[in-house]
C-alpha cells in the first residue's frame, strides 16, 4: 500500500508456491516485485514467474498440491526432485502428513455445515470475501482447529481438495503415514521407494 501498488489473486497464490508463505521470505520478494513492476500498479502472476526462480518451496508446494488433487504421476516427480537435491525423507515424509492433515481437518469442518457458503467451484477472490471470514472466526480458542490459522490459499487449497477425498480414505491415509514413519525410523528399507509407495497409496486411496 505504501509503494501504491497491489498483487493480483494469481500473484498471490504464485508468491505463495515461491515461498512457502513464510513472512521473511515473501516481504523479501514483495520488495524485489515492487521495484520490478516499476510505474505499474498491479503486480501479475508473470512476474513473480519471471522475478522468482524455481524454489525448493515451489517444490514443496507442487508435491503436497498434486497429493491433494490425487493426481499421483506430478507428486512422485516433485517427490523425486525434493529427494534428488538431498532434502531428508522424514521432512519430506512430515509435510505430505501435514497435508493429509488439513486435508482431513478441512473435511471435518465441512461435513460440520459451519462453512455453509463455501463451494468446491469458486475462485480465491470469492473465498476469501464470502467463506474467509467464516473461517477466521473458528481460529481463536483452546479448540480450534489448527487449518483455520493457515494462510488463506491454504485453507482455500484444503477444503477444495478435500471434496476429493472421503472422510475414511482420509482416515487411512494418516494410518499409512504413521506406518511410513515408523519403518523410515526403524526399518533398513529403501527410503525413496517407502515414500513413493505411500504417495501412491495416498493418491490412488
Amino acid at each position: 500500500e505504501r509503494a501504491g501498488k497491489r498483487l493480483s489473486a494469481p500473484a498471490w497464490a504464485a508468491l505463495g508456491r515461491k515461498t512457502g508463505f513464510e513472512l521473511r521470505e515473501s516481504l523479501g520478494a514483495i520488495e524485489r516485485l515492487i521495484t520490478y513492476a516499476a510505474d505499474r500498479a498491479q503486480i501479475e502472476a508473470a512476474d513473480v514467474e519471471h522475478l522468482i526462480g524455481r524454489t525448493r518451496e515451489e517444490t514443496v508446494f507442487e508435491l503436497t498440491g498434486a497429493l491433494g488433487e490425487r493426481r499421483a504421476a506430478p507428486a512422485l516427480a516433485s517427490l523425486r526432485a525434493l529427494l534428488d537435491q538431498g532434502d531428508a525423507p522424514l521432512m519430506i515424509l512430515a509435510m505430505m502428513a501435514r497435508e493429509v492433515r488439513f486435508l482431513f481437518q478441512a473435511k471435518l469442518l465441512l461435513a460440520s455445515g459451519r462453512l455453509a457458503g463455501f463451494a468446491p467451484g469458486m475462485d480465491y477472490g470469492r473465498f476469501q470475501k464470502a467463506v474467509y471470514p467464516a473461517v477466521k472466526a473458528l481460529s481463536g480458542g483452546d479448540r480450534a482447529v489448527p487449518l483455520t490459522s493457515q494462510h488463506p490459499f491454504v485453507v482455500y487449497q484444503a477444503l477444495k481438495n478435500a471434496e476429493r477425498f472421503t472422510q475414511e480414505e482420509l482416515a487411512a491415509g494418516l494410518e499409512r503415514l504413521l506406518e511410513t514413519d515408523l519403518a523410515l525410523k526403524t526399518t533398513g528399507r529403501e527410503p525413496r521407494l517407502l515414500l513413493e509407495r505411500l504417495l501412491i497409496g495416498l493418491c490412488g486411496g
